[in-house]
């Protein structure tokens, strides 16, 4: 009986190979690998394969094509083989210790399938191959032209309009405008050193805090960059991950007053101008209080209970109390009662001062 056409036509363009290469004893082949039910293996039937002086292959024979083959060393590779046009194409279907039987016999029977369209999959492999490498070759030309100006410009219009507008200043500070002195470089180009450059622009002025801000900033819109798919930059690595947050370091306007700084000052403050009184007790409140100056220079006697000895600042003097409506009460030592009492002038005109009871009846 004739063979369909459409068979007769599939056996013109490939053939798949019985049996194994180089071996032609086919006693020898089966004699490896018995008790094959359905003419399909077991795990269990390959893992008892052992090396041999030769490398040799073994076909399973219910799958046209499907082999596994064991090197002298005893390495176990799933193979797909064929003749396609006189061509003797081979096809690593991956190891036996990594890939399972059944997902690598599966992977044989598609190529079966492209085969019987009259797709080479060997042909195609190689062209899928070569489309991801001009896609790498195009993502990394796209990466190539993106500047730090536009991944900083990107990065703005993704945030809000407040944040944005604090994020573009820390960029063009005057002691570091990150738009003048990197701004024109390609993104692929900017090494480590030349972002610290940038934050030692401001540490070495003593302003950590402010160095810690611009890289909280450009660290973000660098992780922006690089998930924006027209930038191209999935391959590109993010310099600012290795860059950790500058150490706080002490310098003359944050560091803590010593014991004989203060009793320095406060000697200096008691032969001050009697016209300055009202500045000089402010001052002496700011450092046994330690409140914030805005706090402190709005002091109201109408928040002081001397007798008490607590100052409760109303919330809209209060720069936690505006946000949440709570006021704040701070406990007053003697000494802040004697410097109020004495200084009525600092405070709120008509706010009238009142003497504590302990000091009337003296």
């Amino acid at each position: 009986m004739n063979e369909p056409r459409s068979q007769k036509s599939i056996q013109k363009v490939y053939r798949i190979w019985p049996g194994k290469i180089g071996v032609t004893n086919k006693r020898k082949q089966s004699a490896r690998i018995n008790g094959t039910q359905n003419g399909k293996w077991k795990s269990a039937q390959l893992s008892s394969l052992q090396p041999e002086e030769k490398e040799y292959w073994e076909c399973e024979p219910a799958s046209k094509g499907f082999c596994v083959r064991v090197s002298i060393s005893g390495k176990k590779t799933y193979m797909f083989r064929y003749n396609n046009l006189g061509k003797r194409r081979y096809i690593n279907l991956g190891d036996y210790t990594t890939v399972s039987l059944k997902d690598a016999r599966m992977e044989a029977q598609g190529y079966i399938l492209q085969l019987d369209k009259g797709i080479d999959p060997y042909l195609e492999i190689q062209r899928t191959k070569q489309a991801e490498k001009e896609e790498s070759i195009r993502q990394k030309d796209a990466q190539n032209a993106v500047t730090v100006e536009e991944v900083l410009n990107h990065y703005l219009t993704t945030i809000a309009p407040s944040s944005a507008k604090n994020a573009e200043t820390k960029f063009r500070n005057s002691h570091c405008n990150v738009y003048r002195l990197i701004g024109g470089m390609k993104l692929k180009d900017v090494t480590e050193d030349d972002l610290w450059g940038l934050l030692d622009r401001h540490t070495n002025r003593g302003k950590q805090s402010e160095a810690a801000r611009l890289r909280s900033y450009m660290k973000a819109a660098f992780n922006k960059a690089k998930k924006h798919r027209p930038f191209k930059l999935s391959r590109w690595s993010n310099p600012f991950l290795n860059i950790e947050k500058p150490e706080e370091s002490e310098n003359v306007h944050d560091r803590a007053l010593s014991s004989e700084e203060i009793r320095d000052f406060w000697t200096l403050l008691d032969e001050s101008d009697e016209a300055l009184l009202g500045v000089r007790a402010v001052l002496k409140l700011l450092l046994i209080l330690g409140q914030r100056v805005e706090e402190t220079s709005k002091m109201k006697w109408s928040s002081l209970d001397l007798d008490a000895g607590v100052w409760d600042i109303p919330p809209a003097d209060n720069k936690t109390g505006k946000r949440t409506g709570k006021g704040h009460v701070v406990p007053l030592p003697l000494l802040v009662s004697m410097i109020t009492i004495n200084s009525r002038h600092m405070f709120t005109i008509g706010d009238k001062p009142q003497k504590p009871k302990w000091l009337k009846s003296g």
